[in-house]
């Protein structure tokens, strides 16, 4: 799990969740293009594995946080689907941080810098983030 988000640390959160889906092995992408919640799922696991990692090696994640949540709120207006994607990104981001905890697998020093270089984490994220995910279905 932590070499995956070494991996995609520049690219997750800059694109829609259906491409990361689209590149992840044995992912059912056509039930993810269709189902929200799955998206909403997807994009949560994904965001709290950086999550983690970051906050493992001390970055405050609270605006990432909130940055995510409003990604899933864009791409589901369910409002169990949101709760359990964000269930998901705490239960992931906890499980991710003891996991680089004990083993310090990724340098902290690359971890912040990449983790402050995600699209999502600038000024205009609302725009090349938030905007560009694929909106749920109603």
């Amino acid at each position: 799990m932590i070499k995956k988000v070494t991996l995609n640390l520049l690219l997750i959160l800059g694109i829609s969740s259906y491409t990361w889906a689209a590149n992840e092995p044995n992912t059912n992408n056509s039930s993810l293009a269709t189902n929200p919640q799955s998206k909403a799922i997807e994009f949560a696991r994904q965001a709290g594995a950086i999550a983690g990692v970051a906050q493992a090696c001390g970055q405050n994640i609270a605006d990432f946080t909130q940055r995510i949540s409003e990604a899933v709120n864009k791409l589901t207006t369910n409002p169990s689907d949101k709760a359990g994607a964000m269930l998901i990104y705490q239960q992931i981001a906890n499980e991710a941080q003891m996991t680089e905890q004990k083993m310090q697998s990724i340098p902290c020093t690359k971890v912040l810098q990449d983790y402050r270089n995600l699209p999502i984490m600038q000024a205009d994220y609302r725009e090349k983030v938030i905007a560009q995910l694929n909106p749920s279905e109603p």
